[in-house]
């Protein structure tokens, strides 16, 4: 979610080298060629929850402003790549509403590079948007590949990215508290990156009409016996 009223900020810089990683899922793969890594993942769990902060940048990926947000994960379809979740907020800057605001959202997670791409095509995102958002998201800035060839560096990119991330799009689509809008808008969507090893999340949200490069990170919510936090919402 996102204020309805922009702010007008710089743009962050952009990491070359995970620009020009992001520019390699545009070669073709050899055909036939399916991700060894395909596995699902325990954060995605039903009843997970996630804290963290939303953030505007500004340039240099200074911080500007941010807010608490939390998420739960309600449901998740591996079938279908779809999961669907509640997100927490308050304090968002530029809106009516100063309490806690909740809303309803699904996702599409992209483990393979096959059922699901990573091309958004819809949601007014472009593929120049698609690898500006995603190459600010780990793991294109740190993963190393050694090769010149393109259709191997996209298979080995491929491969490394669905072993050690989960790539997700996650659109919000209705106000659960309060029902409407009160300054707020849920016509972007986030680009998000889940890393498999401590279910740390990295997202950026993309919406025209909104402030640019607002960030999200999250962490998985640790109970006070060292457990996972659950859910107190329930979806049917």
């Amino acid at each position: 979610m996102a204020s309805s009223r922009p702010v007008p900020i710089g743009r962050p810089a952009t990491d070359a080298a995970a620009h020009r990683r992001i520019v390699a899922l545009h070669a073709p793969l050899a055909s036939g060629f399916r991700p060894r890594y395909i596995s699902e993942s325990a954060w995605l769990r039903p009843g997970t929850i996630f804290a963290g902060t939303q953030r505007l940048l500004i340039a240099g990926n200074l911080v500007h402003r941010s807010w608490p947000v939390r998420v739960a994960i309600e449901s998740t379809s591996w079938d279908q790549m779809k999961v669907y979740g509640t997100m927490q907020a308050s304090g968002v800057p530029n809106t009516e509403k100063k309490t806690g605001i909740t809303t309803f959202w699904e996702g599409m997670a992209i483990i393979d590079f096959h059922k699901i791409p990573w091309k958004t095509g819809k949601w007014s995102a472009s593929e120049q948007i698609d690898t500006l958002y995603w190459g600010k998201l780990p793991p294109f800035e740190s993963i190393q590949v050694k090769t010149e060839d393109g259709v191997t560096y996209k298979k080995i990119l491929v491969e490394e990215v669905c072993r050690t991330h989960i790539l997700m799009r996650w659109k919000e689509i209705a106000f659960i508290q309060p029902s409407e809008e009160a300054g707020l808008t849920i016509a972007g969507f986030y680009y998000v990156s889940l890393r498999r090893d401590d279910g740390a999340i990295e997202a950026f949200y993309y919406d025209p009409a909104s402030t640019p490069y607002q960030s999200l990170v999250l962490s998985p919510l640790k109970s006070q016996d060292g457990g996972l936090s659950f859910s107190e919402y329930s979806f049917r």
